[in-house]
């Protein structure tokens, strides 16, 4: 007979929108259980810019000054040969809240874009969650759920150990990105754009490349030459992520792009070929334009990429999933203490009085 536990949340994915729908719900006097199928934090430089409304929430958590502590200034955009060419050229900064007004700091205290991508946020985040009690497990996995009026039953599994048990919850919130497989549980279509027609390519490497790229670390660098481009985006002094756009079909480009391709080009990139590059992993991704034609279905509801999914240039990514975990989170709070006060006030009333709700 499997273990039971009993939670009022279970969340699943602990990107940027699990790890702060699990403070704003701790804030709120809400426990919650948060599940992650990866074994660590993301360690990759995406999501790279915050804006103002999510460093409010973030202020709202008591957690305004450790974001910006571990950000720096909005990501400034290069196109130079080589990494290690001196010669460079800048684009324009496109920052939206200061185009929206004159003087944004009448709108707001905040900075109007910070940067702090995902592989600084995260682990940010996480720590917070923990030191305030929040339950957040990672190599752990949802394996099924049902639900029913009162609760939702769900099975999850340490994949290291292998052990199962039940969560029973009052409600599952999916924040298990844009490939959801709880919004495909439910049956919940997507509509909008779809898939686009553009297709990149993202090879994650480790190389000890501190001295080209300091001065530029919040930055994006574009390498053009006249018979290769792609962007430089850090991690920092000894990780990294190159990424070019290809226009051949994902078969295609991985036979293309090989681990040796991948060096090559990397080494083409930074122009120094002396450098020892490894290359960590090869992600093929192609953006989508689609939003769930609903974000609840029962006790169950989604957030982030599970409800929206959005190309970087076009959205707010991250900032959406943040600002959404907010807006969730206090609706909870607000359902919960109204069926609190309630049995409160059935277990108080005299027995000879019948309740009107």
């Amino acid at each position: 007979m499997l273990r039971e536990e009993r939670v009022p949340v279970l969340i699943v994915g602990a990107g940027g929108a699990g790890l702060s729908l699990s403070l704003l719900l701790r804030q709120q006097g809400i426990a919650s259980l948060l599940v992650e199928q990866r074994s660590d934090v993301s360690w990759l430089p995406r999501a790279r810019n915050l804006n103002f409304r999510t460093l409010e929430v973030f202020r709202g958590l008591g957690l305004e000054e450790q974001v910006i502590a571990a950000g720096s200034h909005v990501s400034r955009m290069f196109r130079k040969e080589t990494l290690a060419s001196p010669e460079r050229q800048e684009f324009a900064a496109v920052d939206q809240a200061t185009r929206i007004v004159d003087h944004p700091e009448i709108v707001t205290p905040e900075p109007p874009t910070w940067y702090c991508p995902q592989s600084r946020l995260e682990p940010l985040l996480l720590a917070a969650a923990r030191q305030r009690g929040a339950d957040v497990r990672y190599n752990t996995e949802l394996v099924s759920f049902t639900q029913d009026r009162r609760r939702v039953t769900a099975t999850i599994r340490n994949r290291s150990t292998g052990t199962s048990h039940l969560v029973r919850a009052d409600y599952l919130v999916a924040c298990d990105g844009a490939h959801s497989h709880i919004r495909d549980a439910l049956g919940v279509k997507t509509e909008g754009l779809g898939e686009l027609d553009e297709r990149y390519i993202f090879v994650y490497f480790r190389a000890d490349w501190g001295e080209l790229i300091r001065g530029y670390e919040a930055d994006a660098i574009l390498i053009d030459q006249s018979d290769f481009r792609g962007f430089f985006l850090i991690t920092d002094a000894d990780r990294g992520m190159l990424l070019i756009q290809d226009g051949a079909g994902t078969e295609r480009s991985a036979q293309t792009y090989t681990i040796e391709r991948c060096r090559d080009l990397v080494l083409k990139g930074l122009g120094k070929r002396d450098l020892a590059v490894e290359i960590v992993d090869i992600a093929h991704w192609q953006p989508a334009q689609l939003v769930a034609e609903h974000f609840q279905q029962g006790r169950i509801f989604l957030l982030g990429d599970a409800a929206h999914t959005m190309p970087p240039k076009l959205g707010l990514g991250v900032n959406t999933a943040v600002q959404s975990a907010q807006n969730l989170a206090w609706k909870l709070a607000a359902v919960s203490r109204d069926r609190l006060l309630l049995s409160c006030w059935q277990r108080m009333r005299p027995s000879g009085i019948r309740s009107g709700f």
